[in-house]
């Protein structure tokens, strides 16, 4: 009897560890779908989609406040060289590239 008991438990343990090793994978899985990597964009587009968050709506002046920004041109010089590509005012320009100054400066 005490053989049989013995064997029914050992055997009820094996299925019971098969049982969590099933649960553990099956956990893992599900947390390894739901943390799906980010779309990894390149360090430009990160600009144009926080210049768009901050108001920008249209992406060829989003590129050149860009550029101004990394080369250090001011907002009356980049709103010079916009003139008739926009009516972005010297105010707004200026604004979206303090917007990507404390961005860098925050990373």
């Amino acid at each position: 009897v005490y053989c049989k008991l013995q064997n029914y438990m050992m055997k009820n343990f094996l299925y019971l560890c098969i049982l969590l090793l099933l649960c553990f994978l099956c956990i893992s899985w599900i947390d390894a779908k739901a943390r799906k990597p980010l779309q990894r964009h390149s360090p430009r587009q990160l600009l144009l989609n926080l210049l768009q968050q901050a108001g920008c709506t249209n992406m060829l002046v989003a590129r050149y406040v860009i550029d101004a920004y990394r080369t250090g041109l001011s907002a009356v010089v980049l709103g010079q060289r916009l003139n008739g590509l926009s009516t972005y005012s010297t105010k707004q320009l200026s604004h979206w590239i303090s917007v990507l100054s404390s961005y860098e400066k925050s990373r």
